[in-house]
């Protein structure tokens, strides 16, 4: 038996996010970044994206501002924003390959899933109800303007507390820094979840582990190198 599955089965709950580790939303929100930086005459790679802005979690300010041009902030946040509400109301994320295979393991170990993201709670209702995922999770802890987002632990000790359980009884699924930090601060044990998007991006936090979504499919929890 592997030490993540040893892990897993010591948890009584399995905290998932949702960009990036549930859903496949990366590449939409590349499409929009690009976009929106070309008011401000700033490329937006491919690479420069996926480590930086996506898995980092560099600000669109701290961007502006190192190529000296913060003055354009507002309009640049102001057209992520724009495409961000789109995205939401027109485009069906797909779920990642091996998700419902996942929870439907998880749901046999008995293990709570719930969701806790940066995104707003009625976008993840709709992509989790559109993917006949819903009833994986008892609730959602998403965005909301009276709670800090991650980095900060707000999100994760909020759905403890819905939980009703210590940050030991829990184990938190990322795919970013942003959201390690935040499940860290927390108290959580996290486990990063290897993706097309972020494969290859070292991170010197301390996770428990950096497995794929295939690895964790099979129930056999194999670390990935």
């Amino acid at each position: 038996m592997s030490s993540i599955e040893d892990l897993i089965k010591k948890k009584t709950a399995i905290l998932w996010d949702f960009d990036g580790t549930l859903f496949d939303s990366e590449s939409f929100y590349h499409k929009i970044f690009v976009e929106a930086f070309r008011f401000a005459e700033i490329p937006i790679s491919n690479s420069f994206f996926y480590e930086s802005i996506s898995f980092r979690g560099t600000k669109a300010f701290e961007v502006l501002r190192q190529q000296g041009k913060e003055h354009l902030y507002p309009l640049v946040q102001d057209q992520i924003d724009r495409g961000i509400a789109h995205l939401k109301e027109f485009t069906r994320i797909p779920v990642f390959q091996h998700v419902s295979a996942i929870l439907s393991h998880m749901n046999d170990l008995k293990k709570r899933q719930v969701v806790v993201s940066n995104s707003k709670d009625d976008f993840i209702e709709n992509a989790l109800n559109d993917s006949n995922l819903r009833s994986s999770f008892e609730f959602i802890v998403g965005r909301s303007p009276s709670r800090k987002s991650k980095p900060a632990p707000d999100p994760y000790l909020d759905a403890m507390k819905l939980l009703g359980l210590a940050p030991q009884d829990c184990l938190a699924l990322e795919d970013s820094e942003t959201g390690i930090k935040s499940a860290l601060a927390a108290g959580l044990d996290v486990v990063l979840i290897d993706t097309p998007s972020n494969h290859g991006f070292l991170t010197s936090l301390p996770i428990f582990a950096r497995v794929t979504h295939a690895e964790l499919s099979d129930g056999n929890f194999t670390l990935s190198s």
